[in-house]
């Protein structure tokens, strides 16, 4: 039997966040952009996308692309938050859910968005399972397609380049080779990268650090 002891209850009333619903989403203005949110008081809504292993409480932000080939989103959540990250769409009237991504065991997830002409794009955060609310850190990079053959043309002989595994994931350069002729290709980076030598569609050789 536990003895009668003296106690304090407190309540605290969260009301909803301003960037509660897709219509108060929160501007970010052109890529690159950065916010911090919160969860807190988040609710429910009509708009929130489905399949994207959100369990509700959702908040919202508006961001545009800049003239970016692509966007890559980045969530961090704080603490023991778990949650998800969905991207949203828009061209006029026109919504379409194009991508989510769950929060990993660190608290990370990256999106990665093919951007289209004309488009605006909406950013939705909430948590996932049965996650508590939470605090998170939003970062909407602006990421370049990823190049295709012919690419540029490899003058003198030489190119330099730099690579970044999110924003910038491969370079493509061309040369004329006359049948007959050895050519001498070297390749040196750091860290590491790969290198494949390709015609009309087929690699030749693939060359690493």
């Amino acid at each position: 039997k536990t003895a009668d002891a003296p106690f304090t209850l407190t309540a605290g009333l969260f009301l909803p966040p301003a960037n509660d619903t897709a219509s108060q989403a929160k501007k970010l203005g052109k890529a690159p952009a950065s916010a911090k949110g919160s969860t807190l008081g988040a609710t429910s809504s009509e708009n929130d996308p489905e399949g994207c292993r959100l369990s509700g409480g959702t908040v919202w932000y508006s961001v545009l692309p800049g003239g970016a080939e692509r966007l890559l989103v980045r969530l961090q959540a704080q603490g023991t938050f778990d949650a998800a990250v969905a991207v949203v769409e828009r061209v006029r009237s026109e919504a379409t859910v194009v991508g989510c991504s769950a929060t990993n065991s660190k608290g990370a997830a990256v999106l990665p968005v093919p951007v289209r002409k004309s488009a605006t794009y909406l950013i939705v955060v909430g948590p996932r399972g049965n996650s508590w609310p939470g605090e998170f850190t939003l970062q909407v990079l602006r990421a370049q397609a990823r190049e295709r053959a012919p690419g540029k043309p490899l003058a003198g002989g030489l190119a330099r380049g730099t690579l970044n595994g999110l924003t910038d994931v491969n370079d493509v350069w061309w040369a004329a080779m006359q049948p007959g002729s050895t050519y001498r290709i070297a390749l040196s980076s750091k860290p590491c990268v790969s290198m494949s030598l390709g015609q009309g569609g087929m690699t030749l050789r693939t060359l690493s650090c």
